[in-house]
């Protein structure tokens, strides 16, 4: 016969772990499994709070006795695949979900959990599509399509992705941060950047996640909202979640004062903005020396300032340097892939060349861009060049070389988008008189 106080240790055991009360909880139910009452119910209320300690090891060690006592509910199957999972032991947590699939199809969480397993391993094909049949059969349940936009944003499918996560937000609007940030970089990534920051400031509204100020800091620099930009990633840079990345804020606040002082120049008017984005520039590579980006843009930078023969020198230097010692830091929407190319690498050298008045070796340049394998197919890029390099042979007084280069550039842009027609009609006028 159970005495009174053995009947009440789960009641009490339950009332302690509800209160959050761990330890408590713990020493009472720890009563059940010694007496034998209500063992199978303890040992899955154990389980839970070892699971929520962190202690997985133990919570699998509870589920499974309590399964083993008899206890077959789906809840309890699932939280032992859940225990499974916290415990990185995938391989054994897919194939009770699986069980538990088959064996009870309408319980929706082991789908999604054996979903964020796929994508937790990297198979990415495989969590959409179990999300995919999951959201067929329970439509109404916002962390299916959440994480089925999170599969197909991995999968760099953001044209799906958007509708998708648009649904786990109208399923459930004003909770969940995270739903609204996914969002918004699926729309960032598919280049709709009002759209993206209208999704940030939702985020934040709920609740401002760490991770939201760098996208959102892109979203406005691409939304040209350069002041509010540079200010998000001010804040970016202080969060520690941004460590790894703050070379690369620190190029995106270069592009920005790089941007602004553009604008400062066609308006004529006086400011510091190319000394600033140099010093951004100069911080960047501070914390990653071979940051091909950033050594590329410093240039750039130069040549703005007037300082075309320190622009030279460093692109010089850059070309010198070995593949294997730069690193390209592209991320999603951040830095111009293309700053990383040779070739435009080349075509800049020429540029600072020209402006030194050192047009043979701006010739040389020029040509070699030219002639780089990455620009054989890309009739724009070689358009470009031409141009360039006919404008180049002009200063340096070989009018044949020049005409010979504008004729191939008209070959190739008979609609004269880069005015080879006029230049070779001006220079046979000129040559007539």
């Amino acid at each position: 016969m159970t005495s009174s106080s053995d009947s009440t240790s789960l009641a009490e055991g339950r009332r302690c772990f509800e209160e959050g009360d761990y330890s408590q909880a713990k020493h009472t139910l720890a009563n059940c499994l010694r007496t034998g009452v209500d063992r199978t119910e303890a040992c899955v209320l154990l389980g839970r709070i070892y699971h929520n300690e962190g202690n997985y090891t133990n919570a699998v060690k509870c589920f499974e006795r309590a399964i083993s006592d008899g206890q077959e509910s789906a809840d309890v199957r699932h939280l032992l695949c859940a225990s499974l999972f916290e415990a990185k032991r995938y391989d054994e947590a897919r194939l009770h979900l699986e069980a538990v699939i088959e064996m009870y199809p309408r319980y929706w969480q082991s789908r999604l959990l054996l979903g964020k397993l796929f994508i937790e391993t990297g198979d990415l094909n495989g969590a959409e599509s179990i999300l995919r049949h999951a959201v067929h059969i329970h439509e109404q349940e916002p962390e299916l399509w959440y994480h089925l936009g999170l599969a197909l944003c991995r999968l760099g499918r953001y044209d799906e992705a958007g509708p998708v996560l648009e649904r786990a937000v109208e399923l459930k609007p004003d909770t969940v941060p995270q739903y609204h940030y996914l969002l918004g970089k699926t729309q960032l990534e598919q280049g709709f950047a009002e759209k993206a920051i209208s999704s940030f400031k939702r985020s934040a509204r709920i609740y401002p996640l760490a991770e939201l100020y760098f996208p959102l800091g892109r979203a406005c620099q691409l939304a040209q909202r350069y002041d509010t930009a540079y200010r998000v990633y001010e804040k970016a840079r202080e969060r520690p979640i941004n460590t790894s990345i703050r070379h690369i804020i620190l190029f995106h606040q270069a592009e920005i004062l790089f941007e602004q002082g553009e604008e400062e120049d066609r308006l004529k008017r006086e400011h510091n903005r190319y000394r600033q984005a140099e010093q951004k520039l100069s911080q960047a590579l501070e914390l990653n020396p071979g940051f091909v980006e950033a050594l590329h843009f410093m240039p750039m930078v130069h040549i703005r300032m007037n300082l075309p023969e320190i622009s030279a020198q460093e692109l010089l230097e850059l070309l010198g340097l070995d593949e294997s010692d730069l690193h390209s830091c592209r991320d999603a929407n951040g830095i111009p892939e293309i700053l990383s190319h040779r070739y435009l690498q080349r075509v800049h050298l020429g540029y600072a060349f020209s402006r030194a008045g050192r047009y043979p070796e701006a010739r040389n340049a020029l040509e070699a861009a030219l002639n780089d394998p990455e620009v054989d197919n890309e009739p724009v890029v070689q358009c470009r060049i031409l141009r360039r390099l006919a404008l180049v042979q002009l200063e340096m007084g070989d009018r044949p070389g020049s005409c010979s280069t504008w004729r191939r550039l008209a070959a190739i842009d008979p609609e004269d988008h880069y005015g080879a027609a006029s230049a070779l009609a001006e220079l046979e006028l000129e040559d007539d008189e």
